[in-house]
């Protein structure tokens, strides 16, 4: 009995001890269960957190000045409104286009006789030098390139680049080795030596060109000519001069990109390689005849061009013809070989500041050749202050911009001439001798802000920013931290020097049209906070 009764203890002693240890140990498991999900959310929320910060960036806080802040309430009464006169409201009597006589340094190459050779017949060849990037061929986008003797073939419908048997390779690629082609195909390459225009950063557009080494309207984005073993033939006739091959800008009904990444781009090439003149003849891939059946397009195109691409011609240079009718030319003469011929260069301007590092100083030098042909005094500089607005309505607009222009006119038509401009109905040299009589500028950023660089020297432009809306998993495509006051073309604008710039910055998202902030949205400005921007510009010109 008594051992019944120690064995019946002793069950209920195990059981118990067992018990408790399958408790603990299940309760082990369930908080090692419990853990392991919340290490598993832990993880996926940092991970959250970690591609928030990659492609949004962390929250910022705006720290300006409180003296700047905007106050939520309008700074103008309705009914005080007044109008503001034309900023130009006759057209001065302009000379006829003439040349601006700068001069710029040109580099001359060592020409020596040759030993023994026959003086009366010399043979010719064709000779290249380039500035950019000489160490990768596939680089194009940086890279000008100065030809002399460079010839047209009617026959093979290209130019052709004759060589002699002991020929100066064309590239020395860090990895393919000296080159003496300027063409690549097959072998998996299938590319040119140099760019004749802009916008093939993008991807489609790259693609795009590589299918079919054209732009989007089918015209070619990019050059080499042929090489052709032997001297130049006696027969073929010579065009003396300095030329110009380009291809017209995809924008170029827009006047910003038609100056600053299809004009400018020429002077600076013809200045990198140290060949500008003022006599000068381009040679466009194809003109505004892209335009057939939209005549207002085609005459805006052909306005801009005749205002910013002929100032690089002169007066004595051959103007502007397409390659079409170059090659006509050519077909009646048989081979003709150009002087001098410019292509390629560095098209950019806007999207990457380095397109425009080194090249701030030109910018002084294209304004005086652009004003000098519209018969406006480049060195001419106001003896009173005008205040220019533009009034732009719309995509980047100013919404209240009557309320602007009479608090503008209230604070300083005592002291300025306070004016408002819509560029509408003006001519090119209207707009140009308009900005020459103005010190400070106010305007929209975007195409129409990128005549201001031919201010005079010394004057202000104020630029109205823009903020891009905070979204998720988006990048800004030229940099921006969301939430940030952002200058459209900063890029160019660092080193144009010239010009004095302000900003009239904007972090709220009531400062936009709709309450919605955007690269493209009008802007509302407190008139108190741009009273003191044009203020101080004015203090700054003042002694």
């Amino acid at each position: 009995m008594q051992e019944d009764m120690r064995k019946e203890s002793w069950f209920i002693i195990f059981f118990s001890k067992w018990w408790r240890v399958h408790a603990l140990s299940s309760l082990l498991r369930l908080c090692n269960t419990w853990l392991g999900r919340c290490a598993i959310l832990l993880c996926a929320l940092v991970q959250v957190g970690l591609l928030f910060i990659l492609f949004v960036g962390c929250p910022e806080t705006t720290a300006y000045d409180e003296e700047w802040e905007y106050s939520g309430q309008s700074s103008w009464h309705e009914g005080e409104n007044v109008t503001l006169p034309q900023c130009l409201s006759s057209g001065p009597t302009f000379p006829p286009p003439q040349d601006a006589g700068i001069v710029l340094p040109r580099v001359r190459p060592l020409q020596i006789a040759a030993a023994g050779g026959n003086s009366s017949a010399p043979r010719r060849f064709s000779r290249v030098r380039c500035v950019g990037n000489m160490q990768d061929v596939s680089h194009l986008e940086d890279r000008a390139c100065l030809f002399s003797d460079l010839c047209y073939d009617p026959l093979a419908q290209d130019f052709v680049f004759f060589t002699p048997a002991a020929q100066v390779p064309v590239i020395f690629d860090n990895r393919r080795g000296a080159q003496f082609s300027f063409r690549r195909r097959g072998g998996g390459e299938d590319e040119d030596f140099l760019f004749l225009t802009y916008h093939l950063h993008r991807i489609r557009e790259r693609l795009l060109w590589k299918a079919g080494m054209t732009t989007e309207l089918g015209k070619p984005a990019s050059f080499s000519p042929l090489t052709r073993d032997g001297p130049i033939p006696q027969s073929a006739v010579r065009l003396p001069g300095v030329h110009v091959l380009s291809t017209a800008h995809r924008d170029q009904l827009n006047l910003g990109h038609l100056v600053w990444e299809d004009a400018f781009p020429m002077f600076v090439s013809m200045a990198s390689l140290g060949v500008y003149s003022p006599c000068v003849s381009i040679i466009r891939t194809h003109g505004c005849e892209v335009y057939p059946h939209r005549s207002s397009e085609r005459r805006l195109c052909e306005k801009f061009a005749e205002g910013f691409l002929r100032p690089l011609t002169g007066t004595c240079g051959g103007g502007i013809s397409t390659l079409a009718s170059f090659a006509a030319k050519a077909r009646s003469e048989g081979l003709v070989c150009l002087d001098t011929l410019v292509a390629g260069g560095t098209y950019g301007a806007f999207d990457e500041a380095r397109y425009m590092v080194g090249r701030g100083h030109l910018v002084p030098l294209f304004r005086t050749v652009v004003l000098a042909w519209h018969g406006v005094d480049p060195s001419a500089r106001p003896s009173s202050h005008q205040i220019l607005l533009y009034r732009k309505m719309g995509r980047r607009g100013i919404l209240n911009f009557d309320e602007v222009a009479s608090s503008v006119a209230s604070a300083f038509g005592h002291e300025a001439r306070v004016c408002e401009t819509s560029y509408v109905g003006l001519t090119l040299a209207e707009q140009l001798a308009m900005l020459s009589r103005t010190t400070i500028a106010v305007s929209p950023c975007g195409g129409a802000s990128l005549i201001l660089p031919f201010l005079p020297e010394g004057a202000y432009a104020i630029l109205v920013n823009y903020m891009e809306p905070k979204t998720l998993f988006r990048r800004g495509t030229h940099g921006e931290c969301y939430g940030c006051s952002w200058t459209m073309e900063s890029e160019f604008w660092d080193h144009v020097a010239g010009v004095n710039k302000m900003y009239y910055q904007v972090f709220r998202d009531s400062d936009f049209e709709d309450g919605k902030p955007s690269r493209h949205a009008a802007v509302r400005i407190w008139t108190p906070r741009l009273v003191k921007l044009i203020r101080a510009a004015m203090f700054d010109q003042t002694y």
